[in-house]
């Protein structure tokens, strides 16, 4: 595995999130409709003191950041995001459902 985060947050609070965007589409209610912010890499950019050119100097340190940026956004904004399910054993690994890679660019080409 080339990157590995540990993001500190509460399983509990995790389990209402799902809960929260599971009865959205049917306008059911949990306990509050689910809140997502709006924050993207301009804010995160400043927040980290790194530049553009940095950040897009190729596909694997933006990924890198964008890494940092979401274990940022999970331990420090109070939204929904975060809602994947836990792994019962920590050799598992842990899956990130909101992340979806496809055709990312290699640095050649």
């Amino acid at each position: 595995m080339r990157h590995s985060l540990s993001i500190q947050y509460p399983p509990d609070q995790m389990a209402r999130n799902k809960l929260r965007f599971q009865r959205h589409p049917d306008f059911r209610y949990a306990d509050r409709v689910p809140v997502l912010f709006g924050v993207f890499a301009r804010y995160f950019l400043n927040e980290f003191g790194i530049n553009f050119e940095e950040y897009f100097r190729n596909a694997e340190t933006q990924f890198y950041w964008q890494l940092q940026f979401q274990k940022w956004a999970i331990e420090n904004i109070p939204d929904d995001r975060c809602q994947a399910d836990l792994p019962r054993r920590r050799e598992q690994g842990f899956t990130a459902n909101y992340l979806r890679l496809k055709n990312l660019p290699s640095d050649n080409g």
